[in-house]
């Protein structure tokens, strides 16, 4: 009698070429949901880069000539900085509240454990404990601020002595875990005070 019906060595074949499908399957799932992810970071850190250039130009393209007073009673000059912060007032600050608000702010940026943060104070004055830091990076593997002086080159702290209030440019570098090296070079407004000649001060 004639049986229809799949041999034993059959069954075995099927089944070896659908676990071969069925792993090129996953292969290939795994590998497309892998490219997503690396995509969607490499976007997330392209958008926060691109807060961060706007921001930082935001900030120093308003820089004022504003010395402020510190919490000891002393004073501060208009711009301070070393290669893990910096401080200074910043104008055209537009209040989003009902109640007045000074135009005036002092902000901070820092690096602090592998972050970098932005503090902004409605009163360049002081301290104002109520204005919490913004994290506007995680996760940097390094970062330093540079500050561009008269002679057109790059050093590490501000004031550097030359009797200008503020630097030409700031340049802020950052680097990542898992993105490369990037680089933000923003200039400051040319606002200094004209010098006083020894003619100007005797009249």
């Amino acid at each position: 009698m004639k049986r229809n019906g799949f041999t034993l060595i059959e069954m075995i074949v099927a089944l070896v070429i659908f676990a071969l499908i069925a792993t090129a399957g996953v292969a290939l799932l795994r590998a497309s949901a892998d490219t997503q992810l690396a995509v969607e970071d490499g976007l997330t850190e392209q958008a926060a880069i691109e807060r961060l250039s706007l921001l930082i130009n935001a900030d120093l393209s308003q820089a004022a000539l504003r010395p402020t007073r510190r919490a000891d009673g002393g004073f501060r000059p208009a711009f301070v900085g070393t290669s893990d912060n910096m401080i200074f007032v910043r104008d055209g600050i537009v209040s989003t509240e009902s109640k007045p608000s000074p135009s005036l702010h002092r902000v901070e940026w820092a690096v602090r454990e592998g972050r970098l943060e932005r503090t902004g104070h409605r009163q360049p004055d002081g301290v104002t404990l109520e204005d919490p830091a913004a994290i506007l990076l995680r996760d940097m593997r390094a970062a330093r601020f540079e500050y561009r002086d008269a002679a057109g080159g790059w050093i590490s702290t501000w004031p550097d002595g030359s009797g200008r209030a503020l630097p030409r440019a700031v340049r802020l570098t950052v680097t990542g875990a898992d993105w490369p090296e990037t680089t933000l070079v923003v200039a400051l407004p040319d606002i200094e005070p004209p010098a006083v000649s020894a003619a100007d001060e005797d009249a």
